[in-house]
């Protein structure tokens, strides 16, 4: 057993999962323990709170954590080992969190850097004299958990972009999981639209962003800009429907990929209000 096999959610002591990292390789703690390293494994121990707090989760798939520790070690591992959404890391980074008043912590995932920050000591004297990371946690959390560390069940992100709310009201009553639309289906579950979504990115990252009519720019004819997409299923096999803000980070379009002489993406509904009457949900 290794910490890729840990299962989401569950309870672990601290001393579990210590023991459990510490049996493949040795280990140096940062932080009175928060951070804990081997070669290629980092864990965090984190206790969430809500602001002022010091951490805190700032959307349910967004962390930021705030430690003391200023050790010259524990600044370069965050600077250079934790693994980030702009550098290929061979170390894993693994949340473990708990609220202040628990003493065993769930297992939320891995970690990616998206933000550090490690202000100076008062006189510029070198090492910081603390470190803020603001970390991009995957998978998002469900939102029970969210809600436990004191998110609201009718705010949820994807891809840093927030659910439409009637999406979130049929996310937090059960009222839509899968739905069968056309030849395909929808799969309107956080952690699914996540996993979809993550899919565009891995399509354009290998190469096939103008055959799936993605793109990293704004107002590209007949793509979509894929930091302003949540996938949320498919219309047929590699026709995936999408939510697109390009036009409002509050109230996106509905689209769908068409293959033709060439791919482009084809509004179906001007938002999801339309769409959900349009298949009578």
């Amino acid at each position: 057993m290794d910490l890729n096999s840990l299962e989401l959610y569950q309870q672990y002591s601290r001393e579990e999962v210590i023991t459990l990292l510490s049996s493949q390789d040795m280990v140096t703690e940062f932080s009175s323990g928060e951070f804990v390293m081997s070669a290629d494994i980092g864990v965090i121990f984190a206790t969430i709170g809500k602001p002022p707090h010091e951490t805190y989760c700032l959307t349910n798939n967004t962390l930021k954590w705030f430690t003391s520790e200023s050790e010259l070690g524990f600044y370069n591992s965050i600077m250079l080992s934790f693994p980030s959404r702009y550098r290929v890391s061979t170390k894993s980074l693994h949340l473990f969190a708990k609220c202040v008043d628990e003493t065993l912590f769930l297992y939320l995932g891995t970690l990616h850097v998206i933000e550090c920050n490690c202000p100076s000591r008062a006189g510029g004297s070198g090492f910081p004299s603390h470190v803020i990371v603001q970390f991009e946690i995957e998978p998002p959390l469900n939102v029970d958990i969210w809600s436990k560390f004191d998110g609201s069940k009718d705010q949820i992100f994807i891809n840093g972009l927030p659910l439409p709310k009637t999406l979130m009201t049929s996310i937090s009553q059960n009222k839509i999981t899968t739905k069968h639309y056309r030849d395909g289906f929808l799969s309107l579950e956080p952690d699914k639209m996540h996993r979809e979504t993550q899919q565009l990115h891995y399509l354009y990252n290998s190469g096939l962003g103008d055959a799936y009519a993605l793109a990293e720019l704004d107002n590209v004819p007949d793509k979509i800009t894929l930091s302003k997409a949540v996938c949320i299923g498919d219309a047929e096999i590699d026709e995936p429907i999408c939510l697109d803000y390009s036009n409002s980070l509050t109230d996106p379009r509905i689209v769908h990929l068409i293959w033709d002489k060439r791919s482009y993406w084809k509004q179906v509904a001007e938002n999801f209000d339309q769409f959900v009457k349009q298949l009578n949900l």
